[in-house]
């Protein structure tokens, strides 16, 4: 072998090992964490099954005519009483749904749809009395969402809340996560972020679906269940959490509430979780850049997601317009469960390209394995093996350097969470 040769071949080396470090310990990508929450970037942008405004104000008038010929059924107050609550007026479900439950006692469904309706109108204590009421009746309803509801009123209560227009300002360990964690398995011997043990997983898991379902059904523009399931999608080890899911949530919070300190507060928290993520972390100062490509990746998941339900809404307008049951033609067209839009979650992401879902570290390990196999090809040669010395040096200090400021960027932000920590 020549000696261009030789240096084209130690070039390619170099080169590769730089592609290499391009991506390095990046393995927490947007399709990967979608893959280990599938649904969570719909439901958090709005891109799922769900009923438009002009929806509720038709069930309102068909529940009214109903109810005139059946005055105490109790299916048609629950229809109307959440119908009010999807409109931003939930006392005037609550003054419904009391009498109803003064005469069933143990009507699961209202009992149900009370304690949530109360919860919006920021009753809390009343909204627990009715919560633990439902479970003791119906424990396992709704996937075990309402044993997560009960915890949430109760982190609610003893937030900053009031004081600081956000449930917690000092870093995500006091998050809801923790408070999930110290709930089941009490203070006290707490798991390194990076350690979470196998049964912590699950019940963060269990919690992370009982709030996506909080979302799907009640809220998914309310700031309190965005920033609680961005608490719990940023809990585990990078190999368990999502941080780029979580930093959105934080950051449609933000969009969607009014005051600008409290706003200012959960763009805080969403800068924080991608302060230490290769993706966003451009160089700039303080990260500029990688905030602005958040934002605009969140603007455009949010756009597709409303040009996307546009098309429901304007089935559901034109149902009302030929005078037809809403409820009858919405029921034949599409799903409305947790479960479905799970799985259509899932089935998009199998849908796309196995390439564009390799996890960073896959990629990482493939670039890594062409360095080698460059240098095999050009093995022979003195300066082949010096250039695959420099290449593999290069490569191996610079992922120990990335490893270093991911663990203690994430340390110091107290991303993890575990029982009394």
């Amino acid at each position: 072998m020549n000696r261009r040769t030789a240096l084209v071949c130690s070039l390619l080396l170099v080169t590769s090992a730089t592609t290499a470090l391009a991506c390095l310990w990046d393995y927490d990508t947007l399709q990967m964490e979608r893959m280990r929450f599938p649904g969570a970037l719909e439901i958090i942008t709005g891109k799922f099954v769900r009923h438009s405004r002009a929806y509720y104000e038709w069930r309102i008038t068909d529940r009214k005519k109903k109810l005139e010929t059946r005055p105490d059924d109790p299916a048609l107050l629950d229809d109307l009483a959440v119908a009010y609550a999807k409109l931003g007026r939930p006392e005037e479900g609550i003054a419904l749904l009391e009498p109803t439950l003064a005469a069933r006692a143990d009507r699961y469904e209202t009992l149900s749809n009370l304690g949530t309706l109360l919860f919006f109108a920021g009753r809390l204590e009343e909204s627990k009395q009715y919560i633990r009421r439902a479970l003791e009746i119906n424990p396992d309803a709704h996937f075990g969402r309402e044993k997560y509801q009960l915890l949430l009123t109760e982190y609610v209560q003893q937030s900053e809340r009031e004081e600081t227009g956000v449930l917690s300002v000092d870093g995500r360990s006091t998050g809801f996560a923790r408070f999930v964690l110290e709930a089941k398995f009490g203070p006290g011997n707490p798991a390194e972020y990076y350690e979470l043990p196998t049964e912590q997983v699950a019940e963060l898991r269990a919690a992370t679906k009982g709030a996506l379902g909080m979302m799907h059904f009640a809220d998914y523009q309310s700031p309190i269940l965005l920033e609680v399931l961005g608490d719990l999608l940023l809990s585990g080890d990078m190999d368990q959490n999502s941080t780029q899911l979580a930093a959105r949530a934080y950051l449609r919070a933000a969009k969607l509430t009014n005051d600008p300190a409290d706003s200012g507060r959960f763009r805080e928290m969403s800068e924080s979780t991608i302060a230490n993520s290769i993706d966003f972390d451009d160089g700039g100062p303080k990260g500029k850049t990688g905030k602005l490509h958040l934002e605009k990746e969140l603007s455009k998941e949010v756009a597709t997601a409303e040009a996307w339900f546009a098309t429901i809404e304007a089935n559901e307008k034109a149902w009302i317009a030929a005078g037809r049951d809403v409820d009858r033609e919405f029921a034949a067209v599409y799903y409305d469960s947790l479960d479905k839009t799970v799985a259509a979650a899932e089935k998009q992401l199998q849908s796309e390209p196995r390439e564009q879902r390799l996890s960073k570290r896959e990629r990482n390990e493939r670039e890594g394995r062409l360095i080698f196999f460059a240098g095999a090809i050009c093995v022979g040669t003195p300066l082949a093996l010096i250039g695959l010395g420099i290449a593999s040096i290069v490569w191996w200090h610079r992922r120990a350097r990335v490893w270093e400021k991911q663990v203690a960027g994430m340390k110091s932000a107290a991303v993890g969470v575990g029982p009394g920590k």
